[in-house]
């Protein structure tokens, strides 16, 4: 069986842990992080990031990370050294078989992802998500638990969905941009803001973090 490492040791990388070992498909080989951890997570050890590089030049990886920007952070780091980026992908989420797959993603149990969707790199699709037909989802997004894309819809790159919102047909969200939770979204969203509200509504123009 082959080993990965989870970059990361919060609640998302407990999630996804517990992704992998119940699909039985790669062992894991330990946890990283940026600071010394003494706690085991699910009986491994957790490695420093700099002495991973140092002593592991090739290897199978998951950002299990929240946060879209330090996702993306981290993968400018490591895009250069070989590392592999395979999707964690729940046995039971519901993938069609026209689904378009980048790497780095982590799709979560009782998603379902229906025909002719795109989906880039390094996405969080977590619990219950539903993203339908012919819909396209660029790189560095999470969309939260119980949201609703639905069809011929573009999430441009770094979007955060929040938990049980609704995107109705058609639309474009503008790249770096936040939807509150339960937001219902009935119009196209241009990039770097923040949404909420039934229907949504611009509140305020959110901080670019990731420079580079």
């Amino acid at each position: 069986m082959p080993k990965i490492f989870i970059i990361g040791t919060g609640m998302q990388a407990k999630v996804t842990a517990s992704v992998i070992l119940s699909n039985k498909n790669y062992e894991i080989a330990g946890f990283i992080s940026e600071q010394n951890i003494t706690e085991k997570i699910y009986g491994k050890k957790s490695i420093i990031q700099k002495d991973f590089l140092v002593n592991f030049k090739k290897a199978n990886i998951v950002i299990a990370i929240g946060e879209n920007f330090k996702r993306k952070k981290i993968f400018n780091k490591l895009r250069s050294k070989g590392y592999k980026f395979p999707n964690i992908i729940h046995k039971k989420s519901i993938i069609s078989k026209s689904v378009t797959l980048g790497y780095g993603n982590i799709i979560m149990p009782g998603s379902i992802i229906n025909n002719d969707v795109n989906i880039g790199n390094f996405n969080n699709i977590n619990t219950g998500v539903i993203i339908e037909h012919d819909c396209k989802i660029l790189s560095f997004c999470s969309i939260s638990p119980g949201s609703v894309i639905s069809g011929k819809c573009k999430i441009n790159d770094e979007v955060f969905v929040g938990s049980n919102s609704t995107i109705i047909h058609n639309i474009n969200i503008g790249s770096e941009t936040v939807i509150g939770a339960g937001t219902v979204v009935l119009k196209d969203i241009k990039k770097n803001v923040c949404i909420v509200g039934h229907p949504s509504r611009e509140i305020r123009k959110k901080k670019y973090y990731l420079k580079s």
